[in-house]
């Protein structure tokens, strides 16, 4: 059976914050490619979360979530594809690099996160092993929403507008933002 609020995640705040750390940390020289690739970033720290649309469609939001999506295997497959559509602009290596590192942060914060329903954790290895992983320490408070995978829409909705989520923000805030002032530091060494 399976606690109610069980589904605790990262928000999304908190994966774009992770992915704009990655990006702060390879910021490319040139002007032209900062935004493209902020913006990039940004979206695949957030992408693994798209899991949730094919239960959004059947009407049961986390019946997906926490698959596949969320692993280093996929993680490769998305970058190869997101570098080989920005090769255009630059080489396409480095920018893997900054994709796949992007991508690994979402995993990395779901990671490190509650959770309560079964299988706990996520596919980390996938397809290497099926295996579920989650960190015994977690370091964000993730935010509540659904509390199975049987939950409706409006279920899901509704329990996403807490005071808990706003202390969940608050400290994904207060742990991330160091971290882009820090790759903004090392990215002075302009790896791209």
């Amino acid at each position: 059976m399976e606690k109610e609020n069980g589904l605790k995640l990262p928000t999304p705040i908190g994966h774009v914050l992770a992915g704009y750390a990655v990006y702060c940390t390879f910021a490319p020289e040139r002007e032209n490619q900062r935004i493209n690739l902020a913006l990039l970033s940004s979206i695949l720290a957030v992408s693994p979360d798209l899991d949730f649309v094919p239960g959004i469609l059947i009407g049961r939001p986390a019946a997906y979530h926490q698959g596949i999506a969320h692993s280093i295997g996929f993680a490769i497959i998305i970058s190869l594809g997101a570098a080989w559509i920005f090769r255009r602009t630059t080489s396409p290596f480095p920018i893997f690099v900054v994709c796949f590192l992007s991508y690994l942060s979402h995993l990395i914060l779901d990671l490190f996160s509650p959770d309560n329903r079964l299988p706990y954790g996520i596919p980390m290895f996938w397809p290497i092993s099926q295996k579920y992983f989650i960190s015994p320490v977690p370091v964000f408070l993730g935010v509540h929403h659904a509390g199975s995978t049987s939950s409706s829409i409006l279920e899901w909705v509704t329990g996403i507008f807490s005071m808990y989520n706003i202390a969940a923000i608050a400290l994904e805030v207060l742990i991330l933002v160091p971290l882009i002032f820090l790759g903004r530091r090392l990215g002075r060494r302009n790896w791209l």
